[in-house]
């Protein structure tokens, strides 16, 4: 039961949905981060219902399943560089991002493979970028801001980020289809873990920021 339930991981997909139904019923729009995410949620949401359908009709996903990672891994990081103190610096990594991706998509892994080496560029620029400002902010000794609502979000996506690129930095299958315990294969649990967190620690957000509105 517990292998089912990791293997097809349903309770997460609801789980994407539901959280972007709650943004969209609860977030002030006229904010930058709250748009930020919303966007990032409808990514999700759409990536989450389609991909089923093309497997259904057997269509190739690669090329879907890589846009949305592109599209994805841009707006967290323009979300990050958008409450960076160094902005510059972020815009640089977003270019360079953006750059390899593409490059990486026409030139070296192709249309028809999915490109492990963008989401994992991707994930890492988020997490120096992330780590870097936490000390800038540290440094400036601004601990309000690891206290804020905003920390919450940026800091989310970090171990989603990490479990991702830790099984999709060696391209490997064998690795990813790895049994740990039962039939439960490590891709399914580290999927499962690191979505129940990015999705719980997004919920909370919406949650202090429709009780900030109104309070």
């Amino acid at each position: 039961m517990i292998e089912l339930l990791f293997k097809y991981a349903k309770p997460v997909k609801i789980f994407v949905i539901v959280t972007f139904i709650n943004a969209l019923l609860n977030l002030n729009r006229n904010k930058k981060n709250n748009l930020f995410l919303i966007a990032i949620l409808a990514i999700c949401s759409l990536t989450e219902l389609i991909n089923p359908i093309l497997k259904y009709i057997e269509i190739s996903n690669s090329l879907f399943i890589t846009i949305s990672i592109i599209l994805h891994h841009f707006i967290w990081l323009v979300l990050l560089k958008s409450n960076m103190i160094l902005k510059k610096s972020g815009l640089i990594f977003i270019i360079i991002f953006i750059a390899f991706g593409f490059f990486n998509l026409i030139f070296l892994s192709g249309f028809f493979k999915f490109n492990y080496y963008t989401f994992v560029a991707g994930a890492l620029i988020y997490i120096l970028l992330f780590i870097w400002e936490s000390f800038y902010r540290l440094k400036e000794e601004n601990l309000l801001f690891f206290f804020s609502n905003t920390y919450i979000l940026l800091c989310a996506p970090v171990l989603f980020f990490f479990g991702y690129s830790f099984m999709f930095a060696f391209s490997s299958k064998e690795l990813t289809d790895k049994i740990i315990f039962g039939n439960l294969m490590l891709y399914d649990f580290i999927s499962c873990f690191v979505n129940v967190l990015l999705y719980t620690l997004l919920n909370i957000y919406i949650y202090r920021e429709k009780k900030f509105q109104y309070a």
